[in-house]
């Protein structure tokens, strides 16, 4: 059901692995256009989930940046703050080269900080610019890869007032997410 891919470049600038355009293309070449675009996919999404949320965003105490496309330093999430203005009291974590079940171990962690105190909320990252390490050849890996991942961005508030007041039911914060 997947309808539509999105890529931070033009297909003709897509690296393709060892047998097309960009020829064996370094990590460093690849993590350079991960610089580039990331930042400002990461503000979107953080930016989008801050308005659904409604709250103030003076009231973030943590961002949890993920990703396992490319690396910043000193981190997707110290851009995020810095975009975004927040405050220097605002802690930051990286959840980096977990693959798919990053996602999982950052939204798991933003609720481990908020349920230790009821004045913590957490702004959780999660960007990806897949299109930067696609691969130009008939592996079944690298065709599903192709055909399930894009570029984007999603990011979800958690804790203090962004808890649904009834925690059964959460399709509030599934509906809360934004992805770009």
């Amino acid at each position: 059901t997947i309808e539509q891919r999105y890529s931070v470049r033009k297909p003709e600038e897509l690296f393709w692995g060892n047998k097309g355009l960009g020829q064996n293309a370094s990590f460093d070449e690849r993590n350079d256009v991960y610089k580039q675009f990331a930042p400002h996919l990461a503000h979107e999404s953080a930016s989008r989930a801050i308005a659904d949320w409604g709250g103030d965003k003076s009231k973030i105490t943590h961002v949890i940046s993920i990703s396992c496309t490319g690396i910043i330093v000193p981190g997707l999430d110290f851009s995020v703050i810095k975009s975004l203005g927040l405050g220097t009291h605002v802690q930051r974590y990286s959840v980096l080269m977990m693959g798919c079940f990053g996602g999982v171990t950052g939204v798991k962690l933003a609720r481990s900080i908020a349920a230790e105190d009821p004045n913590n909320v957490c702004l959780v990252v999660c960007c990806e610019l897949c299109s930067l390490h696609l691969q130009l050849d008939d592996r079944s890996d690298n065709i599903i890869g192709a055909c399930l991942f894009g570029d984007g961005s999603s990011s979800i508030v958690v804790g203090g007032s962004a808890i649904p007041e009834n925690e059964d039911d959460f399709s509030e914060i599934w509906e809360s997410m934004q992805i770009v």
